[in-house]
Parts: structure tokens; sequence; C-alpha cells
């Protein structure tokens, strides 16, 4: 995944809703990772793209795979401003989203690509992440099953 793509991966990330915990500074970590965004785009990491190209990098960054013609086609011709963050959304319940990341966390976690062969089953591990996406799972959970093997 190029910059511009761990940026939009972050930036959503930091979005989803989730309770905060006593102990956590929830304004200190919104400020930091603001502040981290907006030195990625002080370096020009991030540039204003059309509609077409904007809904092409978040295809292939968040499903792995460019937008049906069709649903570029709607993309395109909605007029409504919030049409970028209502594709994102999309993006994030669909099923695309849940496999290819679940992919890419198994190929992340353990250097294998998620096939199955010889005494290693990738397919499981894919699977797992796979449906944890799929569930909205919060990443500190879904990490801690992992570790714990709880999961």
């Amino acid at each position: 995944m190029n910059k511009q793509g761990l940026l939009l991966l972050l930036s959503i990330i930091a979005a989803q809703p989730r309770p905060a915990r006593a102990d956590e500074d929830v304004g200190g970590v919104r400020d930091r990772l603001d502040a981290t965004v907006a030195g990625f785009a002080q370096g020009g990491l991030t540039k204003s793209v059309d509609d077409g190209n904007f809904l092409r990098r978040i295809s292939i960054d968040l499903a792995g795979h460019t937008p049906p013609v069709l649903i570029a086609r709607d993309f395109l011709d909605d007029k409504d401003p919030g049409k970028r963050a209502k594709a994102v959304a999309r993006i994030l319940e669909s099923d695309d989203f849940a496999g290819h990341w679940g992919r890419v966390l198994a190929v992340w976690t353990t250097s294998e690509r998620p096939v199955a062969r010889d005494a290693y089953n990738g397919r499981v591990l894919h699977g797992f992440f796979r449906e944890r996406l799929s569930q909205k799972a919060p990443y500190d959970r879904v990490i801690r099953d992992l570790i714990t093997g709880s999961g």
C-alpha cells in the first residue's frame, strides 16, 4: 500500500467510534493523529484529486480492486457534496473490504500468502481476520484475540 492509502486507512480507523477507557486521553490521541495527518499534507503526500481518481484510489486501497462500472457511473453522476464520505462508508461495509484486508493482515502477520500448503493453512488466518472485520470488531480486540489464541 502506498503512503496515501496508509494515510486514508489511518484516518478511517481513527474516525471509527469506540468507547473511551477511563485512563485514556482521547483528545490527546486525536490531536496527535491530526498533527501527523497535517504533517503528511504539508509534505505534499496528499493532493486534491478529481472524483474519478478518488473513487479508484479508495476502491483499490480499501477493497483491493477498481470500482465496478455502474458504481463508478453512479458516483460520478451524484451531486451530493458528501458523496466521498458515503463511498468510503459503503466500501467499509462491503464484503470486499473484509476479504481484502483479511488477506492483507494475514500476509502482514505471517509473511505468507493465505493459501493452504504443507503444514501451513493461511486460509484459516485470512478467515479469522475477514470475520472479525465483518463484525466490526475493534482492532485492539482482534489483536488481543490473535495473540491469546482465544479468537
